[in-house]
């Protein structure tokens, strides 16, 4: 999805927050926990290697994630047009894209 609507517009941004911990809740440092973060994401979501995954406590607080994922769109003028806590369809999600893709500046 990203590969296809990049040209239109559409920017992901992953952020997250520090837990302290690992795989099986194994304690860790915040060094240890992002190589484990950036793991996963390029396991789990290999479309998403090459965006940024900002890893603070501020971040997480700035956008209002409750959940992982959260989803939150975002239009052109910066304002939320979608706030979803959890997994939505890639088909839900083109259809929540593209009339914001579609919009003009």
């Amino acid at each position: 999805m990203l590969d296809k609507y990049r040209k239109d517009g559409l920017v992901v941004v992953a952020p997250t927050q520090h837990y302290g911990y690992t795989v099986r809740r194994t304690p860790a440092t915040p060094e240890e926990e992002r190589r484990y973060i950036v793991q996963v994401r390029d396991a789990s979501y290999p479309f998403l290697r090459d965006e940024p995954v900002p890893v603070s406590e501020a971040n997480h607080t700035r956008y209002g994630v409750s959940t992982t994922p959260t989803l939150v769109l975002v239009d052109r003028q910066g304002l939320v047009r979608l706030y979803h806590p959890g997994n939505m369809t890639e088909e839900e999600l083109i259809a929540a894209v593209k009339p914001l893709l579609a919009a003009s500046d």
